[in-house]
């Protein structure tokens, strides 16, 4: 009897185990489900956050925007210029988060980022919009030096965003100087002379960077054209003289440029030379004759304008992308140069 009570005391123990050591297991399997669970979401919420906070920067206006949880801050525009007020403007945009917070409200203020006894207002202001307030205006009036933070709040929250404005000289214009006749935009050129025009990038502070210097220049041709040899034979007996053309084909204006025009650049000067024929009916590139002149040949005539036709130069600052086309006209009315070539005595 005690045999049998023992026994079956010993069992109860062994089941007893095994059952503890069963939750255990479960336990330890349904912490590790869930661990393998909630690590996935952790790694997702820090990529939405280091999404939300990923830092944006506009090399054209040197700005550096600094964002935190709860707003961030781009570059809505290009950069322009008053000529009127001599001031560049570009304009931000505030983008309240998460996108279904129901108070999108913003203040927007500015100051320098190190201390700075002037009047920062006298370099840069940032001005909200009438209609929108998480579009602002920032606008530079003067050259300075350091960095002028833009910051902007949200009124719900206190999140803020940070824009960093720096002067670097960023050019909105390129400007020529020139005496050859023009309007700004079309540039008259007389036949068989050289003109020469100073260009430079500049912007409203006359104040351009070193990084701003270097300008492409290219001189480009529009248009079509048809082209021939245009003969005369003579004929013979009594069969009269008729002109004819041969070899007659239709080609690109820039393919024959530099028989109306060749460019040279070096150091902000544009060298232009013209030949001495304009673009017409009238163009041919050469004359001969043979038999005593009675054959005559003009190579390269112009038989057809297709299009139609034209000259320019394309200056660009390739930094800020700054670019400024203007037209060349050929026009043998203009006097190209004057020789003097007896002494004058007074």
């Amino acid at each position: 009897m005690n045999n049998e009570l023992r026994q079956h005391k010993t069992s109860d123990k062994i089941k007893w185990w095994l059952t503890l050591i069963a939750f255990i297991l479960i336990g330890v399997t349904i912490t590790g489900m869930l661990l393998g669970y909630i690590k996935p979401m952790t790694r997702e919420e820090e990529d939405i956050k280091q999404e939300q906070e990923i830092d944006l920067s506009n090399a054209e206006f040197k700005t550096e925007f600094v964002n935190a949880e709860g707003i961030k801050l781009f570059s809505a525009t290009p950069m322009t210029y008053s000529q009127r007020t001599n001031t560049a403007t570009k304009t931000i945009y505030a983008e309240v988060l998460p996108s279904t917070a129901v108070n999108k409200n913003v203040t927007w203020s500015v100051k320098w980022e190190s201390e700075n006894s002037e009047n920062v207002s006298n370099y840069v202001t940032v001005s909200p919009n009438s209609e929108n307030q998480t579009y602002a205006d920032v606008t530079c009036y003067a050259p300075f030096n350091g960095n002028i933070v833009v910051t902007v709040t949200t009124q719900d929250g206190g999140y803020t965003a940070n824009c960093l404005v720096t002067f670097v000289g960023v050019p909105t214009e390129i400007i020529i100087d020139t005496n050859v006749s023009n309007n700004g935009t079309n540039y008259n050129l007389g036949l068989g002379g050289t003109y020469t025009l100073n260009v430079q990038p500049n912007n409203p502070f006359y104040q351009v960077g070193n990084d701003y210097k270097e300008l492409e220049v290219s001189l480009f041709a529009n248009g079509t054209l048809t082209i021939g040899t245009y003969n005369f034979n003579y004929g013979t007996g009594t069969t009269e003289g008729t002109w004819e053309w041969e070899n007659v084909k239709t080609v690109s204006l820039d393919t024959i440029l530099d028989k109306f025009i060749t460019m040279s650049y070096e150091n902000g000067v544009i060298t232009l030379s013209t030949g001495s024929k304009e673009l017409n009916g009238e163009y041919y590139e050469s004359y001969y004759s043979t038999d005593g002149g009675r054959t005559k040949y003009y190579t390269n005539k112009v038989k057809e304008i297709n299009t139609e036709c034209s000259f320019g130069i394309s200056i660009r600052e390739p930094v800020s992308g700054v670019v400024r086309v203007i037209n060349l006209n050929l026009d043998k009315t203009i006097v190209a140069s004057v020789d003097i070539t007896e002494n004058l005595l007074f």
